[in-house]
C-alpha cells in the first residue's frame, strides 16, 4: 500500500479518503506505484498492455483508486477499442478535447508515468497488486455496510446475514475470472490436432517437439514434448543431465525441421480430401534460465560439443590438429550464432522472476521451448517469513506447472537426485523418491526421465550369442584414452503421464558433453545393423566423429 501524497498534490487533487473513528486520515487499501506501473506499461507497449488490462479490470477503470489514473485508463480504453495510435501525445490530445488534461496533472505527468516502469515484463505483477486492492476495498465496503446494519436489522438477523452472505459471494463471482469450457469446444481443439498430426507428423507419431535425432529410443517413450508438458530430467552430479538437456536444445534450435501452415487448403486429386498446405522450417526459438552455470561456460561447451572438438587436447595446443580444430570450430560457431538460443545466466532467481521474464520472451521472441538449470538453484520468495526449503520447491514446482499452462509452451527442469541410490547396498535403478528436496515434482511433472550410470554387472553381462557393452566399448574404441572414451548411461523414463515408461539406452561421450543413443551409436560403428523399418540415413548423422586408434596413438 502507498499514501503517495505528494504525487496527488501536483494534480491538486488529494486523493478519497476514508473517515474512520480510530484514524480520519487513513486511506483505503490502494498501491499508487503499481498503478502508475500499470499506467506506463499500457503507454510503453499499448498493443498488448491497454487490451491485457481491458481483459482483467474487465473495462472497469474504478479498478484505480487514484482519480487521475481512473481518467487516463478510461481514455486509453476508448482509444483502443478504437483501434486509434496511443502513445504521449495522442492520449494528452484526447484529454485535452475532454477538458481534463489540467485534473490529471498536464503532459508532465503523463511523461512521469510513462517511465515510471523499468520492465513491460512486470504487468502482470502490477495487475495482480492493483486487482488485490481493489478486492480490499471492495471488501471493506461491503464491511462497512454490514457494520452499519447491525444496527438496523430490526431483529430479522437471517435476512440481514443472507444479506451480507449475498454481498460477500457477488464480491468472489464478480472477480473470478471464467475458466470452464464446454466439451465441445475442447473437443474441436483435439479433433484439429489429430488432423494436423495426421499431414505433419506421418509416421512418427510424435505428438511434440523431439528429444534428440530421429530415430533415437528416448522418443519412442516420450513421443513428442508437447506444448503443456513439465519434463524432469534428474540425476546425480557430474552424471550429465545439463549435457543432455542442452544437446536436446542444439538440436531444437539448429536441426530440427518442422512444419508450419501456410494458410492455403490443398486438395488431393484422388480422393477431393482437403488438407493444409504446409512449408518446412529448421530450428524452433528456446531460452535456457542457467542459475548453475555462466552464459560463457554454458556456449563454450555447446561450440565444443557440436564441432566434435575436444576441449583438453584444444587447450593443451596439438600443433597437428590445431588448424582441423580452428575450422570445425568456426562452422560450429557461424551455425550456433544463426541459431534463436536465448541465455539468462543471472544468479540467484526466483520463479516470479522467471516467470516474468518467460512471458515477455514468449511476446518478443515466440519462445517454444525453456530450459531450467536447475530446479533446487531457484531462490524462494522472500516474504520476510522463514520457510521449510520443501515447501519452497513445492510452490516453485507448482508455479511451473502453471505457467506452462499460461503460456502453452514447455519447460525442460532440470533436478538433483539425492544419495539414496549411491548409498543402497544393491545398485538399483532410480525411482522417483530419489528426486531431492521434493515430493510435489513426481506429482506435478508430465514426464520424470533419470540419467545415470548402469551397474558394473549390467556392463558386463552379455546377451546369449552377443556381445556385453564394456566387450563393444572395448572392441570399437580399443586403445583409446579413458577419457575419450565414450561411457554407457540409462535413461530411464520414470514417470510418463501420456505414454509407457521404460528405459533408453545411451552412450554420453563426455569429453564432447554429446549424447547418442546406443543402438544408433552400434550401427554407425558397424556393430549392429539397423532395425527393420528404420531409414539409412541414421547412418550417416552429422555427429562428430571419434578419434580413431591412429590419431590417440600420435
Amino acid at each position: 500500500m502507498s499514501e503517495m501524497p505528494s504525487a496527488s498534490d501536483e494534480a491538486g487533487m488529494k486523493p478519497r479518503r476514508q473517515k474512520n473513528a480510530g484514524d480520519l486520515d487513513r486511506l483505503p487499501p490502494y498501491s499508487g506505484e503499481a498503478e502508475m506501473g500499470v499506467i506506463s506499461c499500457c503507454l510503453q507497449a499499448p498493443a498488448d498492455g491497454v487490451g491485457m488490462c481491458v481483459a482483467r479490470f474487465k473495462g472497469k477503470p474504478d479498478v484505480f483508486y487514484d482519480l487521475r489514473h481512473q481518467t487516463v485508463f478510461a481514455v486509453l480504453r476508448e482509444m483502443y477499442e478504437a483501434n486509434e495510435g496511443i502513445d504521449l501525445i495522442t492520449v494528452a490530445e484526447r484529454l485535452r478535447k475532454r477538458g481534463v488534461l489540467s485534473d490529471v496533472g498536464s503532459e508532465v505527468y503523463l511523461v512521469e508515468l510513462q517511465g515510471s516502469a523499468a520492465s513491460v515484463a512486470m504487468l502482470p505483477e502490477y495487475l495482480r497488486i492493483v486487482m488485490d486492492q481493489y478486492r480490499l476495498r471492495r471488501l471493506g465496503a461491503i464491511c462497512a455496510k454490514a457494520q452499519a446494519g447491525l444496527y438496523s436489522c430490526d431483529g430479522d438477523v437471517p435476512t440481514f446475514l443472507t444479506q451480507v452472505e449475498a454481498d460477500m459471494s457477488k464480491l468472489t463471482e464478480d472477480e473470478t475470472e471464467a475458466s470452464e469450457e464446454h466439451i465441445k469446444t475442447v473437443m474441436q481443439r483435439v479433433l484439429v490436432d489429430l488432423e494436423e498430426n495426421r499431414y505433419i507428423r506421418g509416421k512418427t507419431q510424435l505428438r511434440g517437439l523431439p528429444t534428440g535425432e530421429p530415430g533415437n529410443y528416448l522418443d519412442k517413450l516420450v513421443r513428442g514434448i508437447r506444448p503443456t508438458f513439465y519434463y524432469v530430467i534428474a540425476g546425480r552430479p557430474g552424471e550429465g543431465k545439463t549435457s543432455k538437456a542442452m544437446n536436446m536444445v542444439e538440436f531444437l534450435a539448429n536441426d530440427y525441421v518442422w512444419q508450419e501452415k501456410t494458410g492455403v487448403m490443398l486438395r488431393n486429386q484422388e480422393s477431393g480430401e482437403e488438407y493444409p498446405e504446409m512449408v518446412a522450417r529448421k530450428g524452433i526459438p528456446v531460452c535456457v534460465f542457467s542459475i548453475e552455470m555462466d552464459g560463457d561456460s554454458l556456449v563454450s561447451r555447446m561450440l565444443f560439443g557440436r564441432a566434435g572438438v575436444d576441449t583438453a587436447e584444444f587447450m593443451q595446443g596439438f600443433a597437428e590438429k590445431q588448424e582441423d580444430f580452428q575450422a570445425r570450430l568456426a562452422k560450429a560457431a557461424s551455425e550456433l550464432a544463426k541459431s534463436k538460443i536465448y541465455i539468462d545466466a543471472s544468479p540467484a532467481q526466483t520463479m516470479g522472476q522467471i516467470a516474468a521474464k518467460a512471458r515477455r520472451m514468449v511476446k518478443q521472441y515466440g519462445i517454444k521451448l525453456f530450459v531450467l538449470d536447475y530446479l533446487q538453484l531457484v531462490e524462494g520468495e522472500d516474504d520476510g517469513r522463514k520457510t521449510d526449503r520443501v515447501k519452497e520447491l513445492n510452490q516453485i514446482s507448482r508455479k511451473i506447472m502453471a505457467l506452462k499452462k499460461q503460456l502453452k509452451v514447455p519447460w525442460i527442469v532440470l533436478c538433483q537426485m539425492n544419495r539414496n541410490i549411491e548409498t543402497s547396498e544393491a545398485k538399483r535403478d532410480p525411482q522417483l523418491s530419489d528426486l531431492k528436496d521434493s515430493g510435489a515434482i513426481e506429482q506435478d511433472a508430465d514426464v520424470v526421465t533419470f540419467v545415470y550410470k548402469p551397474s558394473r554387472k549390467a556392463l558386463e553381462t552379455a546377451p546369449e550369442g552377443g556381445l556385453s557393452d564394456n566387450q563393444i566399448l572395448d572392441r570399437v574404441c580399443g586403445a583409446w584414452d579413458w577419457s575419450l572414451r565414450p561411457m554407457r548411461v540409462n535413461c530411464l523414463v520414470a514417470k510418463n503421464r501420456y505414454g509407457p515408461t521404460g528405459r533408453a539406452e545411451e552412450v554420453f561421450q563426455k569429453n564432447l558433453c554429446k549424447f547418442e543413443d546406443w543402438h544408433l551409436w552400434k550401427v554407425r560403428n558397424g556393430v549392429e545393423d539397423l532395425n527393420a523399418g528404420e531409414s539409412k540415413h541414421y547412418k550417416s548423422k552429422a555427429t562428430p566423429e571419434l578419434p580413431t586408434r591412429e590419431e590417440m596413438e600420435q
